[in-house]
């Protein structure tokens, strides 16, 4: 069930309850209502840039950022779980690949949901699910087979 005020319009099927909560919903509706002017702000000015670009200017640093750019910066060490990269796959959000990735043997595994998954709203509410599948002990097929051939 939606909070007030919040429809959702793609499919929905009883399963994207999992993931399409009413908390989970309510937060995406109260960032739409404290960011959607920014957020609409942001695509006048990337399309006043892309016109920008056709016109033969060409993209350079923002002088706003001239400081972060210049001054010496350091991040937060990277998890223990991803120090040692040396075996890792990425794949699409498809539960027989996940199945595949957790019995591989790999370290690490990135669920792609960009480039190799159409991003359609199905696929990505779907994906997410597929996702927590694995956490929520739901993947009990998944066994190595010998490999025969």
């Amino acid at each position: 069930m939606a909070p007030e005020r919040v429809k959702v319009l793609g499919a929905y099927t009883p399963e994207f309850a999992e993931i399409l909560t009413p908390s989970a919903l309510a937060f995406v509706a109260e960032l739409h209502r404290r960011f959607d002017r920014t957020r609409r702000d942001l695509l006048a000015r990337r399309a006043a840039r892309q016109r920008a670009f056709a016109a033969g200017i060409l993209p350079d640093f923002l002088p706003e950022t001239r400081l972060i750019r210049e001054k010496p910066w350091t991040v937060a060490p990277l998890p223990a779980d991803l120090l040692d990269r040396r075996v890792e796959i990425t794949g699409p959000v498809e539960r027989k690949m996940i199945i595949n990735a957790l019995n591989s043997g790999a370290k690490v595994f990135m669920a792609d949901l960009e480039d190799s998954n159409a991003p359609t709203w199905v696929n990505v509410i779907g994906g997410k699910l597929i996702c927590a599948m694995p956490c929520a002990g739901r993947f009990r097929s998944a066994r190595p087979r010998k490999n025969t051939a």
